[in-house]
């Protein structure tokens, strides 16, 4: 999930546009990769996705946030 996102991301930036939003399924494998001990550069780069790269709101993303968030 990281690398496509990062590849995808990449080809966004190259075009002078941000990033998409993390779509749901990529949210549930982001909360997996935090919930894993990991390298402190790895750990912040997945802090950044989970406060930057999924959009406030009521969409199925957000809500999967705010539920690991509850949950944490």
């Amino acid at each position: 999930m990281l690398n496509s996102y990062l590849k995808a991301a990449a080809e966004r930036e190259s075009k002078g546009i941000p990033a998409l939003p993390l779509t749901p399924e990529e949210v549930q494998e982001l909360v997996f990769f935090l919930e894993k001990p990991t390298t402190k550069d790895k750990k912040d780069f997945l802090l950044d996705l989970l406060k930057n790269r999924i959009p406030p709101g009521v969409d199925q993303s957000a809500y999967i946030k705010a539920t690991w968030l509850s949950s944490v």
